[in-house]
Order: C-alpha cells, then structure tokens, then sequence
C-alpha cells in the first residue's frame, strides 16, 4: 500500500497568519523526522465553530 502524507493546519483568524507559517514548518518537520514526505499542504483560516471543514473534506477519501 502507498501512503500520501497531506499536512493539515489551520488557524481561527487572519491575523495569526505568522502562527499558520510556524505551524507548517513543525507539522512538516515532524513528518520528515518519521522519515516521510509531505506531499501537499492544505492550510485553512477561518472559525471552527460550526465543526464544517470543507477543505479537508474535499480531500478525504472518508468524505460522505
């Protein structure tokens, strides 16, 4: 079996623009560590408040 490995990160507001970009570089660096690749990386700005992920659902494979 292949594995693609997709980093997801995401932040609630604009303004923490500098926490998504330091976020990327751990997620990223944690997957080389393992000794993978990241394939893609999907980042999202916006409030999780209503539980709907619609970046990450277009991209699942468990998606309904």
């Amino acid at each position: 079996m292949s594995w693609r490995v997709v980093a997801y990160c995401r932040v609630s507001s604009a303004d923490q623009q500098a926490d998504l970009d330091r976020q990327v570089a751990r997620v990223v660096a944690g997957v080389n560590r393992q000794g993978l690749a990241v394939a893609e990386i999907v980042t999202e700005v916006g409030s999780g408040l209503n539980g709907r992920r619609r970046t990450v659902s277009a991209r699942s494979p468990r998606a309904a």
